[in-house]
């Protein structure tokens, strides 16, 4: 079943004018290559250039690609895992003002900071991008630097301050969640063995986004008087049993784990991506995903969590909530950033295809597939019963 609660309970928002917004960040905090002006720093760009065709300068422009792609999976799964990775970039940004202030201040108090030894502690802390090539602030242009971080500063605090009014008591999509969990708890399904199953397994991609629902849906809990928990890749919360990641899995599904069935057990578990594969929680025969993953495979193996030899249950449902109905608008968006970051991998291995002059076409027909599969999940009832856990992607190619 498909849902968009993006589309039609977030009204302070339009998702597609929200989404251009953040396709079109500049982040230039992230591309100090393009302010170098000392001719050391750009001997040393090129040099990598000519060695490896794929150079620092490279892996900045479609790092920038990775992290708008971030920023809009982000919106699409709920506006505080957006406010807290807007947030943790407006901070990055005025650290390196900061950063670059203090440079400034140095080199106007003494004449010789900007000639200070490498092993030196001072201008260690001038270096920019220590991970790969590093960069010292004095072969920058400081000043055209801080004017765009500046001008960054202020287009993502617009669009924080936007998003940031998307409280819980204003947040549609987490109302569609709460009556999802209530109409689950009122409305149980029964087993083959007679047995009232009310459980319900929710799928997040982000740990902001678990622990906000964790702690937003406890009232709801509370009222239904039923167990939930949280779990994730460092992080667990629970509301009934020991607190942590085995101890909560059995107690969702005892059945699926070798227990016997109790008349406490763990009714609503919120998840990342961490258990997608490998578990058995066939106790439950629901899974909603509160986002959609980029990969269809990871879908379908979040759904193979539930529909699994074994079960009990009559029948196994997959509820999606899709940020917009207008497919074509959703796919574009992420399509034209992956498109460049996947390229980007291409070209950084240094190795030529001789079958294919220009890898963008196959990267771009890769896309396109995949953009395929995700309208035929969300049109389509796919038949899993023939797929495994090692479902590949020709399992959802068209039939044409």
């Amino acid at each position: 079943k498909n849902h968009y609660p993006l589309t039609d309970l977030r009204d302070e928002l339009s998702y597609k004018n929200l989404s251009e917004q953040i396709e079109r960040f500049a982040l230039s905090i992230y591309r100090p290559s393009s302010y170098v002006t000392s001719a050391e720093a750009k001997k040393r760009l090129a040099d990598e250039k000519k060695q490896l065709r794929f150079n620092q300068a490279d892996r900045e422009h479609f790092l920038i690609g990775m992290i708008r792609v971030n920023f809009l999976k982000r919106l699409e799964s709920s506006a505080h895992s957006l406010t807290e990775t807007l947030g943790r970039a407006i901070g990055k940004i005025r650290d390196l003002l900061e950063k670059i202030d203090r440079y400034e201040q140095n080199l106007l108090l003494d004449e010789r900071a900007d000639i200070l030894p490498d092993d030196d502690d001072d201008d260690e802390e001038f270096l920019i991008n220590r991970a790969r090539i590093p960069y010292h602030l004095r072969e920058l242009d400081l000043p055209r630097w801080k004017e765009d971080l500046l001008k960054d500063e202020k287009t993502l605090e617009a669009v924080y301050e936007r998003v940031r009014i998307i409280t819980p008591e204003r947040d549609g999509k987490l109302r569609e969640i709460e009556a999802h969990i209530r109409d689950r708890v009122q409305h149980p399904t029964t087993d083959k063995d007679g047995r009232i199953n009310r459980k319900l397994l929710v799928f997040t991609t982000f740990k902001d986004t678990a622990e906000y629902l964790y702690e937003n849906l406890a009232d709801l809990a509370n009222e239904l008087e039923i167990n939930m928990a949280m779990v994730s890749g460092d992080i667990t919360h629970t509301t009934f049993g020991a607190n942590n990641f085995n101890a909560i899995l059995t107690n969702f599904a005892p059945r699926a784990h070798g227990q016997p069935h109790s008349t406490d057990e763990i009714d609503l578990l919120i998840a990342t991506d961490c258990i997608s594969e490998g578990q058995n929680l066939q106790d439950c025969d629901t899974v909603l995903n509160y986002d959609i993953h980029w990969n269809p495979v990871r879908i379908i193996q979040r759904f193979g969590r539930i529909d699994r030899i074994g079960s009990r249950n009559q029948s196994v449902r997959m509820i999606n909530y899709w940020p917009t109905k207008d497919m074509e608008v959703y796919l574009r968006l992420q399509s034209r950033v992956q498109a460049r970051m996947a390229l980007a991998d291409a070209t950084a291995s240094g190795d030529d295809d001789p079958l294919n002059e220009d890898p963008s076409e196959q990267i771009q027909m890769e896309l396109n597939f995949r953009d395929e599969q995700l309208e035929r999940m969300r049109e389509e009832v796919l038949d899993l019963d023939e797929l495994s856990d090692g479902v590949v992607m020709s399992d959802f190619t068209l039939d044409y």
